[in-house]
C-alpha cells in the first residue's frame, strides 16, 4: 500500500489561505475606489475575485510543490468554509456561498495548473507517476503479436 498523505502543514495552510484571503480583499478594494457604474461593480468585483483568489492559489502552488492538489484541496475547503462570515456579516445569503463552492474549486484547479508553469517538477515522485511509467515500461517491452 502506498504512502499516505505526509502530513498536514497547517501553518503552510493557514499561509496560504491568508495570501488569497488578502489578496481577494485587496482586489475587491481596488474595484471599490475606481467606483464604476453601479451595473458594472458586480462584475468587475466577481472578476477581481475570481482573478485575484487564481493568483493567491497560483502563489501557494509555487510554494507547496510536494502534494500540491492535495495542498490546494485543503486550502480551497478551508477557504470555502471561512466564507460563512460573509453570511454572517450579510454580505451574501446561504444559498449564494453553497454556490461559491464551485468557483473555489475553479480558481484552485486552474491556479493549480498555473503554478506548474512556474515551478519545476518536485523532487518526489508520486506514486501515481511511479505506476503507471513501471506499466508503460513494461508494456513496451513485450513484443507485438502481428
Amino acid at each position: 500500500m502506498g504512502k499516505p498523505y505526509r502530513e498536514l502543514n497547517l501553518k503552510g495552510m493557514a499561509f496560504a489561505i491568508g495570501i488569497i484571503w488578502i489578496l481577494t480583499i485587496l482586489g475587491g478594494l481596488l474595484v471599490a475606489t475606481a467606483e464604476p457604474p453601479k451595473p458594472r461593480y458586480l462584475l468587475a468585483a466577481g472578476v477581481s475575485s475570481l482573478l485575484m483568489a487564481t493568483m493567491g492559489f497560483t502563489i501557494s502552488g509555487i510554494i507547496f510543490k510536494k502534494d500540491r492538489f492535495i495542498h490546494l484541496f485543503l486550502v480551497a475547503f478551508c477557504v470555502w468554509i471561512l466564507g460563512l462570515f460573509n453570511v454572517i456579516v450579510g454580505q451574501v445569503t446561504f444559498f449564494q456561498w453553497v454556490v461559491s463552492l464551485i468557483s473555489v474549486w475553479l480558481t484552485a484547479v486552474v491556479g493549480g495548473g498555473l503554478s506548474y508553469l512556474f515551478t519545476r517538477k518536485p523532487k518526489e515522485e508520486s506514486v501515481i507517476r511511479n505506476a503507471v511509467d513501471k506499466a508503460l515500461d513494461k508494456n513496451s517491452q513485450e513484443p507485438h503479436a502481428d
